[in-house]
């Protein structure tokens, strides 16, 4: 269940990075702990014999988010670089 709700946030948050850029470096990690979460779970569940919609579903979300997470980031530290090298941006906050 936490493994869907981190990758609902992945997919939502780099959304917001439109106009707050930091929230592009939030949804990645989000998404790659709702991945590990999910699977931790799925194991749970196979092992008690039980469904693993839940988990299945948390899982699809949280490799989804990852995905759409990882062009915002990219962008933002692309952004950074450029910006870095035009004298702004916040190119001095990553050392580049």
């Amino acid at each position: 269940m936490i493994g869907l709700i981190l990758g609902a946030l992945a997919i939502i948050l780099p959304w917001f990075s439109l106009n707050l850029p930091v929230f592009a470096l939030i949804a990645l990690p989000l998404g790659v702990v709702g991945i590990v979460l999910s699977i931790q779970e799925m194991q749970k569940v196979k092992s008690a014999n039980q469904q693993n919609n839940l988990p299945l579903i948390g899982l699809i979300v949280s490799v989804v988010g990852t995905v759409i997470a990882l062009p915002f980031m990219f962008c933002f530290f692309a952004a950074c670089r450029i910006g870095c090298s035009a004298g702004a941006g916040m190119g001095w906050l990553f050392g580049i």
